[in-house]
């Protein structure tokens, strides 16, 4: 279950992207969402299947992916248009 210095890199890489990007409350969703999706599929692995692992890669882009996955269908539904900059919401309806 030793998990390597790049999977702490790469979380924390995505973050500040998503920061930028999107902003300081969106990021915190964002890494929530890496660690929740982290956290139930190391639980499933390590109870079903323990002598196998995932590589941490898929993990941390699978919660990153619900995260802007949730992020884009908030935008397409209406909801939270005040909080995504204006440059994403031309890049989601065109």
């Amino acid at each position: 279950m030793a998990r390597g210095l790049g999977d702490l890199f790469l979380t924390g890489l995505l973050g500040i992207q998503t920061v930028k990007k999107f902003g300081r409350r969106f990021a915190m969703e964002s890494i929530l969402s890496i660690a929740t999706v982290f956290g139930i599929v190391e639980a499933f692995t390590l109870t079903y299947y323990p002598h196998q692992a995932l590589p941490a890669t898929v993990m941390i882009f699978g919660g990153w992916l619900i995260a802007i996955a949730a992020k884009h269908v908030n935008v397409k539904m209406g909801a939270g248009r005040h909080a995504v900059p204006t440059h994403y919401l031309d890049q989601v309806t065109t």
